[in-house]
């Protein structure tokens, strides 16, 4: 979807003043065809909810709601049509809605597979002012329905109002459609009407600069093919950096768990780049950053695990024998007593000095001039695109090298070594996606991504299964005496291992998909460098 979404049929019956108009101008227009009745004005406000990430946008849908006075509904409505395909009438005292839950059945069985375990957030408020225009025929019908607005944007984030220009939206009434384009030929010959291009809500937007669909945990930079390696990396970092700053507030307030999750994507992807492209940046900055990026990323950790521990734990108790479930509730009060202990430690460490350093640094690098860098980095100034491809070429040599050696009685550690140099070939690819044909590229990343799948499952069962006996031990410390809660922690745990088990033996099958001669031809056609044997011999050996 476009960041401003297509003018739809409502749209095209919208207009806005573009000049000196008044309304006793308007009404003179209009008299020469139809007599008018105007109505008294009457405020409203309309508050669009979404994830902070879109995601009820990405699928052209919008939650509204619209406040007449002491009336108000909440609707979930089609962006591209302008219309609502659920209308539920809310009294005075109805919560605003923050979570899923929060909803009425009706909306919330639509858009609870959409939303996921994301709350719903006001992203702007318009305030406004209405005032209805009847137009009639001779016999006193109403062929026409006229609304006037003055509106104004509220950021929901400072509550600050700005207007945006009025508008003029036609209603038409059924069975009447050459009165209706009547009228549209009346407007559109007047000078001071304009034909609205966008929607409320991207009108909102606009006002407070903003526009739909502005953050997305995805990275997609397009360099200049023959930037130097600094500019590239700088500009990554930045965009890193950035998306971290705007996930903070929604982790610290702890609006839902996936700010924490973007913060760590954020996070790890800045300790990629760090590590693969460590000749752009000088020595003692390097050493600096990669320490402590890798202090933040250990200090989210815990909160992230216990955020998916509980946002797992219906699953959890479904992999145990219905007459054991509710054994393990204890264990569910205990994850929310250590979740509590572990965010309290995250909130620490992000309202730090430390933490303020390192954002310091960060932007004293972005602004640092080239050529001071230039003398203490080897590969600053080298061509962006040339690094990439020699970068990627080393990252999938690495992955096939440690692959290759795997067989499903390998040793967990090598499968976690795989999944971190998996990872690192991922971040390479996404980071320089667009050097490279965008059907190739995604070729390969879907395939990986299967890969990473697999893996991913496979370090969630090792380390849960762990995971499970050392908070068995906790608990017990604790004095929570529950001979039938262990026993079901310890099912889980011997589960795990048997999942573990099969994941092995499955990797070998999505490794030989990864593997294919036309996957391996892809990646040698797109990444590999022109170089002589004895130079790939120490590429390789360095990688």
């Amino acid at each position: 979807m476009t960041n401003l979404i297509l003018q739809t049929e409502a749209q095209q019956n919208c207009y806005i003043f573009s000049g000196d108009l008044v309304i006793d101008d308007l009404l003179s227009m209009i008299n020469r065809k139809f007599s008018c009745s105007l109505e008294p004005a009457e405020k409203f406000r309309v508050v669009y909810y979404d994830t902070f990430d879109w995601r009820l946008c990405r699928k052209d849908e919008a939650l509204v709601l619209r406040q007449y006075g002491p009336r108000q509904k909440l609707s979930l409505e089609k962006l591209s049509t302008a219309r609502a395909k659920d209308i539920v009438p809310l009294s005075e005292a109805t919560a605003k809605p923050l979570a899923v839950d929060d909803l009425p059945s009706a909306i919330r069985e639509s858009i609870s597979p959409t939303v996921a375990m994301r709350a719903l957030l006001p992203v702007v408020k318009v305030d406004g002012e209405v005032q209805k225009l009847l137009l009639r025929d001779k016999h006193d019908k109403v062929v026409v329905r006229l609304s006037l607005e003055k509106n104004s944007t509220v950021s929901a984030e400072h509550g600050r109002k700005k207007k945006f220009p009025e508008r003029i939206i036609i209603n038409p009434v059924k069975g009447y459609e050459t009165e209706f384009k009547n009228l549209r030929n009346i407007l559109n010959k007047s000078s001071a009407l304009t034909p609205c291009r966008l929607n409320l809500l991207d009108m909102a937007l606009a006002g407070i600069g903003r526009h739909t669909c502005d953050y997305s945990s995805k990275i997609k930079i397009k360099f200049n093919p023959d930037i130097q390696s600094v500019q590239a990396v700088k500009s990554i970092l930045q965009h890193l950096l950035t998306a971290m700053e705007m996930n903070e507030p929604g982790m610290l307030a702890r609006l839902d768990t996936e700010f924490l999750h973007d913060y760590r994507i954020a996070v790890r992807r800045s300790r990629s780049i760090l590590s693969q492209m460590k000749g752009v940046f000088p020595a003692d900055r390097l050493e600096f950053f990669k320490r402590e990026f890798a202090w933040l990323g250990a200090v989210t950790t815990p909160a992230r695990d216990l955020d998916v521990y509980l946002l797992e734990f219906e699953k959890l108790q479904n992999r145990l024998a219905p007459e054991m479930r509710d054994a393990l509730l204890p264990f569910k009060d205990f994850l929310q007593e250590q979740q509590e202990y572990a965010y309290k430690e995250l909130v620490a460490a992000v309202t730090s000095e430390r933490y303020k350093k390192l954002k310091q640094a960060l932007n004293e690098f972005f602004k640092s001039n080239s050529d001071e860098v230039d003398k203490k980095a080897p590969d600053a100034k080298k061509d962006i695109h040339r690094q990439a491809n020699e970068r990627i070429w080393r990252s999938y040599k690495r992955v096939k090298r440690e692959a290759d050696r795997l067989t499903p009685d390998s040793p967990a550690q090598d499968f976690h070594e795989l999944r971190k140099s998996c990872k690192k070939l991922r971040y390479l690819l996404e980071f320089f996606q667009f050097f490279y044909p965008e059907k190739d590229i995604g070729k390969l990343i879907k395939q990986l991504k299967i890969l990473q799948d697999n893996l991913g499952e496979f370090q969630d069962m090792d380390v849960q299964s762990i995971a499970l006996k050392s908070f068995a031990k906790m608990m017990e410390e604790k004095g929570i005496n529950n001979a039938d809660t262990y026993m079901a922690m310890g099912v889980l745990a011997d589960g795990m291992e048997q999942r573990k088990n099969e994941l092995q033996h499955a990797f070998i099958d999505c490794y030989k998909k990864f593997s294919r001669k036309k996957y391996q031809k892809l990646f040698k056609k797109l990444f590999k460098p022109d170089m002589k044997p004895e130079q790939e011999l120490l590429h390789e050996s360095i990688g």
